[in-house]
């Protein structure tokens, strides 16, 4: 041990190491909750965020299987594939209280509002942006196409589902809040519309509300929740709730994630074996509703068991979710969501106009057909992922002086 040679050297020297422990602490105080929110990917719930996607895209592919009637009889868990957008919902809502759960945050800083909602932000807004304005140049060509020559469609541009009333409502994201008669533009962009909604509640749900401390009010809250969906499928036929009762939807689903995170995922998993044999007899319950078109609030309650038996990525399903292809899929799903409706915009409507022919085929022809297309839109879903979606956000979060990927 070094002694120091004077007084002034031993003050200088503790001088230095309180700045030293104060620098640290601060540092760490402020990107604690960053560095927390990084760190907690779930594998197997990024994996199945990946493989809902692809259902959805199958979905509104399956039409160039068989038309939309014979799809429900022939080929019911196909045309039931946008049930997943539901499963997106509870989903997101038990990884945003998995991510926001930190003593630092749950204090209620107004600091960690703004930082929740830039982050959100930036996770969404530069491919949805990017997504709307393909769509607008899509519009302006057909326009331009239409003039030139009057006979290649019906000219129709610029309203119903891409009326110019409805740029304003998608710019900000409030399209799918019951304000059009129809989905507009890029539509599947209705529940990120709708997600934004359980955003803005976020805050208040992961702080002051009892739906974390008090198990009554938790249980009251899931009850609701559920209730209400049961009510909308009751009255329309089908639970997801599109542009109309989209954000009712969203909200019931998104608090019963977040239920699910408070309550139930802190019960320790059982042994691997069994975990993985209740992973796999919940992903069977999934499939045999979807397949025998019962009831589609039975999915609720699987949906959430799914959730919550693969949050620790054990069990034997959850390591085929940890499958590195996998993974990736799931780390570019909102790409993969957010782009694949303009690819089948673009290019059905030419297929079907320039090879009539080829109809003569077939349905194996066709669903070779949608297999291409299905990796075609994964490849767009990538180059969207690595030059829009990914910069975007880093940009967002840069200009903010935000940290964290959530």
């Amino acid at each position: 041990m070094i002694l120091p040679r004077s007084g002034s050297d031993y003050h200088d020297i503790r001088r230095c190491r309180l700045n030293r422990k104060k620098l640290l602490r601060n540092l760490f105080s402020s990107e604690i909750n960053d560095i927390l929110v990084t760190m907690k990917e779930i594998v197997g719930l990024t994996s199945l965020r990946g493989i809902a996607a692809t259902l959805v895209v199958i979905y509104h592919l399956a039409p160039r299987i068989c038309d939309g009637i014979r799809c429900e009889g022939e080929l019911p868990f196909v045309s039931n594939g946008q049930l997943m957008v539901d499963f997106f919902f509870m989903l997101s809502g038990f990884i945003l209280a998995h991510a926001y759960t930190t003593d630092q945050w749950t204090a209620g800083k107004w600091s960690d509002v703004r930082a929740f909602f830039l982050r959100r932000i930036a996770r969404v807004y530069p491919a949805h942006l990017f997504m709307l304005v393909v769509f607008l140049a899509y519009e302006f060509v057909d326009v331009t196409l239409h003039t030139l020559i009057p006979s290649i469609d019906d000219g129709v541009s610029f309203v119903g589902s891409t009326s110019v009333e409805s740029i304003f409502t998608n710019l900000i994201l409030i399209h799918s809040w019951g304000i059009h008669e129809t989905l507009t533009w890029n539509q599947p962009s209705w529940s990120i519309s709708a997600e934004l909604a359980a955003y803005l509640l976020f805050p208040v749900l992961a702080w002051h509300s009892p739906i974390r401390r008090v198990p009554g009010f938790a249980l009251a809250a899931a009850s609701i929740s559920f209730a209400i969906l049961a009510a909308i499928e009751w009255n329309t036929g089908h639970l997801t709730g599109g542009h109309r009762l989209g954000v009712l939807v969203c909200v019931a689903e998104f608090v019963i994630g977040m239920v699910l995170y408070y309550w139930i995922s802190p019960f320790r998993s059982t042994g691997d074996t069994k975990l993985g044999t209740i992973q796999f007899a919940t992903l069977i319950g999934i499939i045999a509703i979807m397949t025998l078109n019962l009831p589609h609030i039975l999915l609720i309650p699987f949906f959430g068991l799914l959730i919550v038996s693969c949050r620790d990525d054990k069990g034997w399903i959850s390591q085929i979710l940890g499958l590195p292809t996998l993974l990736w899929l799931g780390r570019i799903s909102y790409s993969l969501y957010i782009t694949h409706y303009i690819f089948i915009r673009i290019f059905d409507a030419p297929w079907h106009h320039l090879f009539p022919e080829i109809s003569g085929f077939g349905e194996a022809w066709n669903l070779v057909v949608v297999v291409v297309e299905a990796f075609m839109i994964i490849g767009l879903a990538y180059l969207t992922y690595t030059f829009v979606e990914m910069p975007g956000r880093n940009w967002i979060q840069k200009a903010a002086k935000v940290r964290g990927s959530k």
